[in-house]
């Protein structure tokens, strides 16, 4: 799976996904994390 299947999978189930410097969010739901770059669990 390449990146652009990933984030169309993402959307199809109703997550957000938005990246920026250093690192990215995802919203599922009412549910916010944030993810710094080469890290595996939420901020």
């Amino acid at each position: 799976m390449d990146k652009s299947q990933a984030l169309r999978k993402l959307k199809e189930t109703g997550t957000t996904f938005e990246s920026f410097t250093g690192g990215y969010l995802m919203q599922i739901g009412k549910q916010i994390k944030v993810f710094e770059d080469g890290q595996k669990a939420p901020k």
